[in-house]
Order: C-alpha cells, then structure tokens, then sequence
C-alpha cells in the first residue's frame, strides 16, 4: 500500500534567509555608510530584525511600504552616531513641546506687567532698571507730545467709531466661544504640515551642528560617533524619493491632542529605535536647556551681502544660528 500511495513530505531548507529581496537591496544600498567591522553589521543586522518583528506586531504594514526602509536607516544611523541622533531626536521632543505651550506663554507675556505688580505687592522683590540717558529721556518726552497731539486731532474721529468698534467687538464675542478649539486644530494642523516638510538633513545641517559643541565633555561624546561626513551623507540619502527621513518620522507618537485625526496620518519611528538609548537623549536635553539659540536672520544675512560686495563673489551660505550659553545670555539680558 506504501508503494502505490506513497506520501509527500514537504522538505524545508535547512537554512532560511531572515531577510527579503528588497531589504537585501537597502542593506547593500546601506553597506558603504556602515564601518566594515564585523561585529557592528551582525549588531545591526540582530537589531533591524527585533524592531521589525515589533513593527510587524503593532502596525502590520504592506511589505512594500517605505517605513521598513527608514527603519533600517536609522538604526544604522543610532548605532554608527548615537550623540549625533541624539540631538535631531530631541529637537524634534522639544518642537513638538513646545508648541503645545506657545499660546499660553504669548497670553502670559501680554499680561507680564500685571503678574510682576502682584508679585511686588505679594513681596517678591523686583527692582526697575535705571539709567536711561538724557538723550533717550528727551526723546521719549518729544514723542509723548507728538502723541498727545495726534490724539487730540484724532479725538473726534475716535468717539465716531466707538459706537462702530463696540459693535464689532459684541459680534466677535460671540464667535469667540467655538474659536479657541479651531484654533487649536489649526495649529496642530500647522505643526504637522510643517513637521512632515522639515527633513533631519536641512535640521542637522542648519541647527545640530551649531549645537553639537554645548556638550560638557565634547571630546569624549564626539568620539563615540563615526565619521560626520558619512553621517550627512546617509541622512541626505533617499532624498528624492518616500524614504527621505521627516522630522515628523522621529516624533512623538500619538503627540497631537486638539486634532487626533493627525495621529493616524504618521507612523513614529521613536518606538522603534531600540539602539538609541534614553539616557543619551537625556543628557543631551540638559544640554539643550543651557543654550539660547539666536536667529539674527536679518544682520547675519546683512554681513553676507557685505561680504560678497568685499571680495566681488556671490556668497551662496544663508544666515546661519547663533549659539550663546543660557548662563551669559541672562546675565547680560
């Protein structure tokens, strides 16, 4: 009976690749920004594939989409230059941060002087700066003047349109209930917009490296990181095509609370680098703490052209960030 019914046995390979054709395509594409050691390429290699078993887990993606490719990027790019990473990934914390406290600081800083009077009167001590000069004294007194006399002339004009601006104001009181939660969809709305545009190339080439040096032990946290030419080279890889890495790729998930409709537009990478470890973000979030930033657009852009009139040649270099340590900056200010 055997012989005249004989049964199939499948015959499974001993060896079973862990990877697909296209991942064996990004990890070649990938191979010549890697050091060639052959201990960080298996690391790599064991880290993509339990972040990709934890991707197929929680987001159960279409083998075809571009997010496996970025994945793969940046571990790479965590593992080769975690100081470097970690700060694109915490401009990107603070950005988001951020803008979710924007509004509420502009409305506290429209009533300053009034929070400032009652912490006077409640005892804290806050001494007026003096010593504006005479000139600037005379200044402000013939400005004055020329305000009084302006109002007097406009006086008429004003208690015309009174009774119109009351008008105005009673209809906008009335929308002003339903605004507040428009707004804030809105600039939600903005902040991914503009998040999803920004690519961690232009932020790091822009603002990271201005900021790479705040550290307190400089030498031995660049000395962690590979070679920094490479690094710019693999972020600005892909650059053409739906794996360029966003700024909204590294953000935080589920992050948008006015607006959720947003949250189910962007897939985070954040959960998934498990090379990039938390107290290096943190670390660098101290650093970040004791910077001022300043965007003198305005006489940065003034000295180039200067520059350029000098030597007779076009300077191509926009204005660039000016970095200052907290501590001086509120010393001075």
């Amino acid at each position: 009976n055997d012989e005249e019914n004989p049964r199939i046995v499948e015959v499974r390979p001993v060896l079973e690749t862990m990877v697909s054709i296209k991942e064996k395509a990004w990890f070649s594409q990938y191979a010549s920004y890697m050091t060639g050691k052959a201990r960080v390429m298996t690391r790599i290699m064991n880290i993509y594939n339990l972040a990709r078993y934890l991707v197929d887990k929680n987001l159960q993606l279409d083998p075809t989409d571009p997010f496996r490719k970025k994945l793969l990027k940046v571990i790479v790019l965590c593992e080769q230059w975690p100081y470097r990473m970690s700060w694109l990934l915490q401009i990107a914390e603070d950005v988001m941060q951020e803008s979710v406290l924007k509004d509420k600081e502009e409305k506290i800083e429209k009533r300053s002087e009034e929070v400032f009077k009652d912490l006077d009167f409640l005892g804290l001590k806050i001494v007026k700066k003096v010593g504006i000069t005479n000139e600037n004294s005379d200044k402000n007194k013939k400005e004055d003047n020329e305000t009084k006399s302006t109002d007097n002339n406009n006086g008429a004009k004003d208690n015309a349109g009174q009774e119109l601006l009351t008008e105005i104001g009673q209809d906008n009181s009335q929308g002003d209930e339903a605004a507040p939660a428009e707004k804030n969809q809105d600039h939600e709305q903005e902040v991914f917009d503009r998040m999803q545009k920004l690519s961690l190339f232009e932020i790091y080439h822009l603002v990271v490296e201005s900021l790479l040096y705040s550290s307190d032990n400089i030498k031995k946290d660049l000395s962690r990181d590979g070679d920094p030419q490479i690094f710019k080279q693999l972020l600005s890889e892909d650059a053409e095509d739906d794996c360029d890495l966003k700024l909204i790729d590294i953000a935080l998930p589920n992050h948008f609370v006015k607006n959720p409709a947003l949250n189910s537009k962007y897939k985070s990478l954040r959960p998934y680098m498990v090379n990039m470890y938390r107290h290096t973000i943190e670390k660098t979030a101290k650093y970040m703490e004791r910077c001022v930033i300043h965007g003198n657009f305005g006489m940065l852009a003034a000295a180039a052209d200067n520059e350029s009139s000098d030597n007779g040649d076009e300077v191509t270099t926009g204005p660039r960030l000016l970095i200052e340590e907290a501590e001086s900056y509120y010393k001075k200010n």
